[in-house]
Order: C-alpha cells, then structure tokens, then sequence
C-alpha cells in the first residue's frame, strides 16, 4: 500500500499540470516513465512523459500524428479493442487490492481519472501480473506504446542510465520531487 500511496502522489502532481476538465488514462512504469492519454475531440491526446532523478519533468511532449505506419496502425486497433476506456464501469474497483498468482518485471503504475477527478481502476503492480488487472488490449497498448517512447528517449540522447548520470530516474529513489 506505501508504493500505491507513492506513486499516486507523482502522477497526480503530474496529472495537475494537465487541467483539461476531462478524463485521463494514466500508465507509468518505475514512477519514472509515463504515458497519458486525454479524451479529446475528435482524436485523444496522448503524452509521453519522463522525469529525472530528483523528480522534475526530463520530457514532455504530445504525440502527434504521425505517418501510418504498420505499428501504428496495430497500436490503433489494439485501442479501439480496448473499448471505452474512459468509462467508470469499464474499471474494476476503484483502488482495490489486487491478487495475484504471477508477478514479473518492473513496477507500474495505472489510473483512470474521469472528468471530476475520481480513481478508476487504479493499480501499483509489476508490467506482468496474472491475473491482468485491467483489459488485455488496454494494457499491451500502453505497454507497448510507452516503451516504444522510452527507447526513442533514450537511443535519442544517448545516455547510458546509471548512477553517475544524474538525468535519469534511479530505481525506487525516495527524495523525488515530484513525490514531495
């Protein structure tokens, strides 16, 4: 429960700095890494974000529209598979305690707000859980397209993360900004 708490506070000082009355999906892997779709008219808009070590935006920006390529086209129908995304009664429990039998890989981070800012969905487990916490397509979506961001980001700037470079987060560093 002490790393939902966590992590919940950095996306909602993130999510602050998006103040469009309308719901969001938000997916972050290490507290670090983040991906916000926004339901807007007449295409979502959708973010890519990442923090440094101490917690202060590294990256920001919207994803725009691209040239259709094959991957697109095969993120875009794993979307619109997922279905209503921004609907309440889409989401299990809100910030239910979830049981697993199979936990693998890094910690992630995941939320639906809806317009008036109420948690939908809202879960703190590692990228691979069984049984999957929220729809199958939802999720390898946003695994998938914010993994794509993250390699861009980082074969982009060419930085090797480790302790000595201050620009990337540090696994489950405590003193993060953003968390405070």
């Amino acid at each position: 429960m002490e790393t939902l708490v966590f992590s919940r506070k950095k996306a909602d000082r993130l999510l602050e700095l998006f103040r469009e009355n309308a719901p969001k999906v938000l997916y972050s892997l290490e507290d670090c890494y983040y991906y916000l779709i926004i339901k807007a008219s007449p295409h979502n808009k959708e973010y890519y974000i990442a923090l440094d070590s101490l917690g202060e935006i590294r990256v920001l920006y919207l994803l725009s529209e691209r040239t259709k390529t094959a991957k697109q086209k095969k993120y875009e129908k794993l979307l619109l598979e997922a279905g209503s995304i921004f609907e309440p009664t889409y989401y299990k429990e809100v910030s239910r305690t979830v049981e697993t039998r199979i936990a693998l890989g890094r910690p992630s981070y995941f939320v639906m707000k809806d317009a008036s800012g109420k948690r939908f969905g809202e879960f703190c487990l590692s990228t691979l859980t069984v049984p999957l916490p929220i729809n199958q397509a939802l999720l390898t979506y946003l695994i998938n397209r914010l993994s794509e961001e993250i390699y861009k980001d980082t074969k982009s700037v060419n930085r090797v993360k480790n302790k000595d470079n201050p620009n990337y987060c540090n696994e489950g560093k405590a003193n993060s900004r953003l968390a405070q």
